[in-house]
């Protein structure tokens, strides 16, 4: 019984060695030795992770130049204040996670540009749910009936 077939060294081929197809214009599809690759948009997530952080400063920045004015100094006005920062958060949060996905399942390169573009509405689209529930919460029969009794 011999154990040479075991003890032999496979060579893994390293990263560099790995021929990635080129991509065509436009992100077509391209092919290789194997049939047909998509070219995967490098660090898809991230990508839309930036976008979300740069809209969350933007939207905290405008929240604290409208608001900061009329609001008064106290407890009150600082738990509000984080809990709207915590709100934007997680707005930008959710929209980013699913612009990530759509990117990743793509069979096209996309550029930073276009994954901007497919962010912004679904930030606005997840702000307005978010904060019409708030609206509709604060005008809502019983939140009138309570504000006229006090």
């Amino acid at each position: 019984m011999s154990f040479l077939p075991e003890l032999r060294q496979v060579v893994v081929p390293s990263r560099t060695s790995i021929r990635r197809p080129s991509v065509g214009p436009r992100g077509t599809w391209l092919t290789d030795a194997h049939g047909l690759v998509p070219p995967a948009t490098a660090n898809p997530f991230l990508k839309s992770f930036a976008c979300a952080l740069a809209v969350y400063v933007t939207a905290t920045g405008l929240l604290l130049l409208l608001v900061a004015p009329h609001v008064s100094v106290g407890v009150l006005a600082v738990g509000s204040t984080l809990s709207a920062l915590g709100v934007f958060a997680a707005t930008s949060f959710v929209p980013a996670v699913i612009t990530g996905m759509i990117v990743r399942q793509s069979p096209r390169v996309w550029r930073f540009s276009r994954i901007a573009a497919v962010y912004l509405p679904l930030f606005l689209l997840t702000a307005g749910w978010q904060f019409g529930d708030r609206l509709a919460d604060a005008w809502s029969p019983m939140a009138l009936i309570a504000r006229v009794i006090n």
